[in-house]
């Protein structure tokens, strides 16, 4: 897995004119300006890769979204995630839960001669960054990524509960290990999850004749 040949990959998609424009649309534009086609000009420059960042992991990694810090000059983020282990990720059978964490690689100089890239990992990532597929930059320091998946949870909780989160992307906060008394490892969360059952069963029982 080569983070450097997924940057650049997008690079040549840039360079081939990557566009939300519909190609009839490009088309009309250069038809109605005379052919000159403005920028559009039909001449594709080629493109050579470079190896930016290799990590190093215990288990191998796939790269699956990239994008870089504006706040940072030259510093690429990349999202990774282990392949898929086929095994369950339950409250009575977590054997495959921790191949479900995302991580993030940041990478510093990534546009210079010598890139220095360290993975940083959330206290929840299992939760928060479950098999992450994007990242897209907002204003300042905060990012968000959107992972795969049905639930963010254990998998045989019946609801589903997915969706994008936004993250901090300060070094003092992102990737920084969690107080003691923050509820962030899967063993607190399954005695959370008992806990509710154990309320609304009482409640339910309550309101029953």
């Amino acid at each position: 897995m080569n983070l450097r040949f997924l940057a650049s990959a997008l690079g040549v998609a840039t360079l081939c004119g990557c566009s939300s424009a519909s190609i009839d649309d490009s088309a009309n534009a250069s038809a109605n300006s005379g052919g000159s086609g403005g920028a559009a000009s039909g001449v594709i420059e080629p493109a050579t890769l470079v190896n930016v960042y290799t990590p190093t992991s215990k288990v191998p990694l796939s790269a699956t979204a990239v994008a870089f810090n504006p706040m940072v000059d030259g510093e690429l983020w990349a999202l990774l995630r282990q392949f898929p282990s086929g095994k369950p990720c339950t409250m009575t059978d977590d054997s495959g839960c921790d191949a479900l964490v995302g991580v993030a690689a940041v990478i510093s100089d990534a546009t210079g001669d010598a890139p220095r890239g360290v993975i940083k990992q959330d206290g929840n990532a299992w939760h928060f960054m479950r098999r992450p597929t994007a990242i897209a930059w907002g204003d300042g320091l905060i990012f968000s990524s959107c992972g795969e998946g049905y639930t963010d949870n254990y998998e045989d909780v019946a609801m589903p509960y997915a969706g994008p989160v936004l993250w901090s992307s300060d070094p003092t906060i992102f990737g920084v290990t969690p107080k003691p008394n923050r509820a962030t490892s899967r063993g607190q969360l399954a005695a959370a999850v008992a806990t509710a059952r154990a309320g609304l069963a009482a409640t339910i029982g309550l309101l029953l004749p």
